[in-house]
């Protein structure tokens, strides 16, 4: 697990690395379970989508992340990097896309259903 920033807490924002790609998600709590006899460390997390692997594709803004109205568990050692995301509300403008594709801050105003 890479992180910065110290560890992850509750409603922390993390990119996740799976096996193709990485994902994004915020903490809601910690866990733990016997998977196969072992114990494993878990996290619950609600799940946002990157603008990109929308319907959107390469016309959503670099930084948008869009909330999915879903949750799982999550091994702990799959959190690859802690983020920030800014909630926007209704009237906010979006910064300027730099395109930055390195970038770790990040924004959210809609829902994606």
């Amino acid at each position: 697990m890479v992180t910065t920033g110290g560890r992850p807490s509750l409603v922390d924002f993390m990119r996740l690395q799976t096996d193709i790609f990485r994902r994004f998600c915020q903490i809601r709590y910690f866990h733990e379970k016997v998977i196969s006899g072992k114990k494993q460390k878990l996290f619950h997390g609600l799940w946002f989508v990157h603008g990109s692997k929308t319907i959107l594709q390469e016309v959503s803004h670099s930084k948008a992340l869009y909330m999915l109205e879903t949750c799982d568990d999550n091994a702990v050692s799959t959190i690859f990097k802690k983020c920030h995301v800014q909630f926007m509300r209704p009237g906010d403008e979006e910064a300027v896309d730099d395109g930055s594709r390195d970038s770790n801050d990040f924004h959210c105003s809609f829902v994606f259903s």
